[in-house]
């Protein structure tokens, strides 16, 4: 789901180094408030404003090494970390108590990306460059109990990580233009998933994910040197059964760093540094709706588990919006950096954070990341005054 964090501050600090302060709405501190006024609200409460606040209700810890991605198991009790560090590059910790459950070491380079497997007791995770496999955790002996071995002279680094919701694949995308598809089952590589073609260099994958039902792969597909005409940044949609591609996506005129689907598999939503978050409808290929309100590089997307919000995360700040009405419900404030990546827990009114934390006045991470739970106070009265029917939306 991620890269280092030295590339990801670069890369950030190119896009931002002329740009100015960002607005700030709402109270400073762990707690904030906005309100949405949304045909939905005026026309179900006496008040036209359903208030949405949200506060910090939990540190689930600092950590002296980078964070480079961050994984939540399926039934929402516990979350893996990947970290730079080459011994200690994986973490299990407890969403309840913030405690730190077990480290696992085996890595030899970097931990680019972490994902739990379905059944929840096991678990994957990649590293850059200099490793040719996947590994393979048991997260109750923290033991290694396997691996996935890519090509032998893969020389690139694998980026981006995902398990198929019926436990039968990973998928992870790397520099080198795929998005391999292993069958855990065998531990062998099944397909390998190709973007348009190019006449040099490589696709470089930068976040994956497979469709709630298994059966598609979306990827962020960025293509260097950069263009601002957007045909170096896409998003590519595969069949996982005939390995087609089934369509891609353009519009994006920067690079793209994550992606999600909804729970539907209908759209999708995707985040990228030209300061945009689109969601996409998945059978025509078209953009049908472009969140407002950002002024920074979206660095993370998340949908929550009914689709009925999409939030995404920038520099200090993460906003939620409406699916159906494109409305911001609520904005997430404090002063602990960039959004690297985040996930909605099940109950769909909290949401975890990872972020690089940056000294005032500093030029570079002060090996302080940090993961926060918040809590979204007045999401679960907006749900419930949405209609039982599935939200449509309208094309641009």
């Amino acid at each position: 789901m991620r890269t280092s964090a030295g590339q990801f501050l670069l890369l950030i600090l190119s896009v931002i180094a002329s740009s100015g302060a960002i607005g700030i709405r709402g109270t400073e501190g762990p707690r904030a408030q906005c309100a949405v006024d949304s045909p939905r609200s005026r026309a179900t409460s006496s008040s036209p404003f359903v208030p949405v606040r949200a506060r910090v209700v939990r540190h689930l810890g600092s950590y002296a090494e980078p964070i480079s991605g961050i994984d939540l198991s399926p039934d929402g009790k516990h979350l893996l970390i990947g970290f730079e560090a080459r011994k200690s590059g994986v973490c299990l910790c407890d969403v309840n108590t913030g405690e730190e459950i077990r480290r696992f070491e085996g890595h030899t380079e970097p931990v680019t990306d972490v994902a739990f497997l379905s059944d929840g007791r096991h678990a994957v995770s990649c590293a850059s460059s200099g490793e040719h496999v996947l590994r393979l955790w048991d997260l109750q002996t923290g033991q290694q109990v396997g691996a996935l071995p890519g090509p032998q002279d893969h020389l690139f680094s694998f980026r981006s990580l995902s398990c198929s919701p019926h436990g039968e694949y990973v998928a992870a995308g790397a520099d080198d233009g795929f998005v391999r598809m292993w069958h855990l089952g065998t531990r062998r590589i099944v397909r390998s998933f190709r973007g348009p073609s190019r006449r040099e260099g490589f696709w470089k994958y930068r976040s994956v994910v497979f469709s709630p039902d298994g059966r598609r792969i979306l990827a962020a597909a960025n293509h260097p040197p950069p263009t601002d005409d957007g045909a170096d940044h896409i998003l590519c949609l595969w069949d996982v059964r005939t390995g087609w591609r089934i369509r891609a996506f353009r519009g994006h005129v920067k690079y793209i760093r994550s992606v999600a689907f909804l729970p539907d598999g209908a759209y999708a939503v995707s985040g990228s540094i030209d300061e945009t978050v689109r969601l996409w409808n998945l059978e025509t290929g078209h953009e049908v709706r472009r969140f407002s309100g950002i002024a920074r590089p979206v660095t993370s997307v998340a949908s929550s588990p009914d689709g009925r919000f999409v939030a995404g995360g920038s520099d200090s700040t993460v906003q939620v919006w409406d699916t159906e009405t494109g409305q911001k419900v609520c904005e997430l404030r404090n002063q602990h950096g960039w959004v690297l990546d985040m996930e909605f827990l099940p109950d769909g009114q909290r949401l975890i954070t990872a972020q690089h934390k940056v000294a005032p006045g500093s030029d570079g991470p002060n090996r302080d990341d940090i993961v926060l739970l918040w809590e979204l106070e007045g999401l679960r009265q907006m749900q419930g005054n949405a209609e039982k029917d599935p939200p449509e939306y309208k094309e641009r």
